[in-house]
């Protein structure tokens, strides 16, 4: 029997550059739908420890787009369309991410050491969704291409305006011989839903980043690779946070004033936020914020 190819999988993985502020402070990448991101991100995962050699995620999904970042490091991600054309990808760059469509095959092979794999996803995970045997890929006339997908609701953490109310979220963590996987999203207890991500990379060693206090939203910071320390601050208090495991990160709630510090060398910091960017939504003197 032979299937047609649902016009939705007809279209090709392909590498995009993303929005990027350099700074000599160190360098910040972000993606919210409508910038360079063609979807609203559901579900977020980072794959860390991964040694030299193998073959990682070898599977397609039937109905998620999906694109890949390779935060740390560099490794290839080969592809197979459901036509048989092989196109592969070599990911060495935190300003570039590669777009994959629903039904790509796609496998990630030759980690360098250190290698971190960052994939945002347009769907919650649902084991319906994947197609994990290639066999199984080719022959289309056996795969459902429409996914029941039920999203639920993100439990929520305490917003006061107080240091108190931060706190560290453990991942859920799936470790594996090629590398451990780490998950963000609603349905593994993220408090928000995600509608914006960034990261800081190549930051120079004794620098500051994020000295600053959202207006409304709140954010989650994760060392993806390497150590740093945060210190939040509300109008009373201070306290410091040493963060250095890829699976744990600081929950920040809103009008709490953050400084990021002690960068270890190589240092890529991931930001979960549950705001698209406005301006409007800083506070970037410390003055001003103390007098709120």
């Amino acid at each position: 029997m032979t299937s047609t190819i649902p016009e939705n999988i007809q279209i090709k993985p392909k590498e995009l550059s993303l929005p990027t502020a350099v700074d000599r402070r160190g360098n910040l990448t972000f993606l919210q739908e409508g910038e360079a991101l063609p979807f609203t991100p559901k579900r977020v995962y980072w794959m860390y420890g991964i040694p030299g050699g193998g073959i990682r995620h070898g599977r397609a999904l039937k109905d998620t787009t999906e694109m890949i970042v390779a935060l740390s490091g560099q490794f290839k991600v080969k592809t197979i369309l459901p036509s048989g054309e092989h196109i592969d990808f070599q990911l060495n760059k935190c300003d570039k991410g590669l777009l994959l469509p629903p039904m790509t095959w796609r496998e990630i092979v030759d980690c360098s050491p250190g290698a971190v794999c960052l994939t945002v996803a347009s769907a919650p995970y649902h084991e319906d969704d994947y197609v994990r045997e290639f066999e199984r890929f080719l022959d289309l006339s056996g795969i459902k291409i429409t996914s029941q997908l039920h999203p639920q609701k993100p439990s929520r953490f305490d917003s006061s305006p107080d240091v108190e109310a931060c706190k560290i979220i453990d991942f859920p963590c799936h470790p594996h011989a090629y590398g451990n996987l780490c998950v963000a999203s609603p349905e593994a207890g993220l408090p928000f839903e995600i509608r914006r991500f960034f990261y800081l990379y190549d930051i120079p060693e004794g620098e500051d980043r994020g000295c600053h206090a959202n207006k409304f939203s709140s954010q989650i910071i994760i060392p993806v690779y390497g150590s740093f320390d945060i210190t939040v601050e509300d109008a009373k208090k201070s306290e410091v946070y040493h963060l250095g495991d890829a699976s744990k990160g600081l929950y920040v709630p809103p009008k709490i004033w953050r400084t990021l510090s002690n960068f270890s060398t190589g240092a890529v910091c991931l930001v979960l936020t549950s705001e698209p960017y406005n301006p409007d939504d800083y506070i970037r003197d410390h003055n001003s914020y103390n007098e709120q």
